[in-house]
């Protein structure tokens, strides 16, 4: 049986440029591994060191037009096969973890482009 749990935030920007943007910041990341990208949709694996390769998790994100110049993204874990359930409540942690890593980056890509804004 497999565990699924989501989440979804909206960052202004066109979906390809998030697309990219996603793409970019988890190959970079040490964390993110087999980076993996499907026009819009990007398969990766986390696994932070230290953890043995059974307890690696495997995140979808699809990125979809929200509002007009926006986009929203939304991040789903997969466990693995074996796993039931989240007893120890960690999707939110790890998804959060996903989208702190993509916010740093875009959070400053998209300043610097628009420096009057906030």
């Amino acid at each position: 049986m497999t565990f699924i749990s989501s989440q979804q935030v909206t960052w202004a920007g066109e979906p390809q440029y998030i697309s990219d943007l996603v793409e970019r910041v988890l190959i970079a990341h040490p964390h993110y591994r087999k980076v993996v990208r499907e026009d819009r949709q990007i398969y990766v694996r986390y696994r932070p060191p230290g953890w043995p390769m059974v307890l690696e998790s495997a995140f979808q994100i699809d990125v979809e037009q929200a509002e007009q110049g926006s986009s929203r993204a939304k991040v789903t874990l997969i466990s693995q096969k074996f796993v039931a359930g989240d007893m120890f409540d960690r999707a939110p942690v790890l998804i959060g973890a996903v989208f702190e890593v993509i916010l740093r980056y875009w959070d400053a890509e998209y300043r610097s482009a628009h420096p009057n804004s906030h």
